[in-house]
C-alpha cells in the first residue's frame, strides 16, 4: 500500500486511503476516479502465474461514482479487512503495477 502512495506522490497524482483494512491479510480495492464522475473499480488479485494483478469488479468497466460507492460499501459489509484506495486519475497518468485479468 505504501508503495502505491509513494508512486502517486512522485507523479503528483492525488491518492487517498478511504478505508484501512487488516494490515496483514486485508484485500485491496482500488477506485480510479476518472473525468465526468466515473470510476473504475479494481480488486488486487494473484494471477495464474503467481504475479500480482488486478480484476475489474464493478460493472465490467467504468461506473458512476454513486455505483462505485455502493459497490464498495457492499464489499466492506462482507469483508471487514478490506482496504479501499482511491486515485484521482483524470488524465490517465496512473499505471497499475500489474496486469488487468478477466
Amino acid at each position: 500500500m505504501q508503495a502505491q502512495v509513494r508512486l502517486c506522490d512522485r507523479g503528483l497524482i492525488p491518492i487517498a486511503i478511504l478505508r484501512k483494512g487488516d494490515p496483514d491479510r486485508g484485500a485491496v480495492m482500488l477506485r480510479l476516479a476518472r473525468r465526468d464522475r466515473r470510476c473504475l473499480v479494481l480488486r488486487r488479485i494473484t494471477t495464474f502465474e503467481g504475479e500480482p494483478g488486478w480484476m475489474i469488479v464493478a460493472g465490467g468497466g467504468e461506473v458512476s461514482e454513486e455505483d462505485a460507492s455502493a459497490f464498495t460499501e457492499r464489499e466492506v459489509a462482507r469483508d471487514r479487512d478490506l482496504w479501499i484506495v482511491e486515485i484521482e486519475d483524470f488524465d490517465g497518468r496512473y499505471e497499475l503495477d500489474g496486469p488487468i485479468e478477466s
